[in-house]
């Protein structure tokens, strides 16, 4: 959830669209998990229409 939060706070805050993909990229990434940054607007996208609209 904080994750989704700190994306939609870039989004908020007027970041460019590749800052934000490439931040969610590394905040996504993790344990066993990688996301790479086509990944990353996938979710970008997600969060954008769910989360931060």
């Amino acid at each position: 959830m904080r994750r989704s939060v700190n994306t939609c706070q870039e989004i908020q805050a007027g970041n460019s669209e590749k800052t934000v993909i490439k931040n969610a990229s590394l905040r996504f990434t993790g344990g066993n998990a990688t996301v790479d940054e086509g990944q990353a607007a996938e979710v970008v996208n997600a969060i954008k229409a769910s989360f931060c609209g």
